[in-house]
């Protein structure tokens, strides 16, 4: 049970973390959040929305790594949010 409870608040604060950092489209952090507790549903409802839970995840995930490889060199070691005003075109985005 502290695993699931575990892995279902882990995902929910790394969502959150998404979101509020700006590092990536706020949509990825939803889907980072939401994505285990449709995981949860789906051990009533059926496989169905598991695999749409785990879809969204990749998603996401996905999404994450893009973000992560068109980040350019020079903004590695700034926050988030410096980050996105030092390059106009990424706000754009």
């Amino acid at each position: 049970m502290v695993f699931v409870l575990g892995h279902l608040l882990g995902m929910l604060v790394l969502g959150i973390g998404l979101w509020r950092s700006r590092a990536v489209p706020a949509w990825v952090g939803i889907l980072f959040g939401a994505s285990p507790f449709l995981h949860a549903v789906a051990m009533g409802v059926g496989p169905a929305v598991d695999a749409i839970a785990y879809g969204l995840l990749a998603v996401a995930t996905i999404a994450c790594a893009v973000t992560l490889a068109r980040t350019p060199d020079a903004e590695w070691d700034l926050p988030a949010r410096t980050a996105a005003k030092a390059v106009p075109e990424r706000v754009a985005a």
